[in-house]
């Protein structure tokens, strides 16, 4: 089998043993740098789509579905695969704003709801203590979502979000 090595490398970075260094081997005709750059593109996907797989695998728990139809499974899968996405999607914005408001990490004030209920986090009744105004996150509230997507940016498994 022929191949073409495409060797990849940060010429610089504070820390020269934080230097990134990736070779590729790839099928393609590598004779440019824009077919070089396109094989690294192509491959930092991979990335993305091994967290998309372990979103659904090991944190939405695909592999423990129990459906007797297939039907059922492809829906399931289906749900599981759109949950898989925001998840991702989550994980990327607190990765490029880990300071901002919890509101604006991209979730609607029903999912930011729903992950303190299901966290087991206390529930603020209006007017009880620690209130806040509806959609308003605390200070409480913004230290639990940059510990969650520091957990997912750590890749440790999504199941504190499923």
């Amino acid at each position: 089998m022929t191949c073409t090595v495409v060797r990849v490398w940060e010429a610089t970075a504070p820390d020269v043993g934080d230097r990134l260094e990736w070779i590729l081997l790839c099928d393609a005709d590598v004779a440019h740098f824009a077919q070089a750059r396109e094989c690294a593109l192509q491959y930092a996907t991979r990335w993305v789509i091994e967290a998309y797989h372990k979103a659904i695998t090991t944190g939405l728990g695909a592999e423990r579905l129990q459906l007797e139809s297939a039907e059922r499974l492809f829906a399931a899968i289906a749900i599981m695969g759109v949950v898989a996405l925001r998840l991702i999607e989550l994980r990327e914005r607190l990765r490029m704003h880990p300071e901002a408001e919890a509101e604006q990490a991209g979730l609607s004030r029903l999912e930011l709801e729903v992950l303190r209920e299901s966290s087991g986090r206390p529930h603020r009744t209006r007017g009880g203590p620690g209130h806040r105004a509806p959609g308003r996150a605390s200070q409480s509230d913004k230290r639990w979502l940059a510990g969650m997507a520091n957990a997912i940016a750590r890749d440790e498994h999504l199941a504190c979000l499923s």
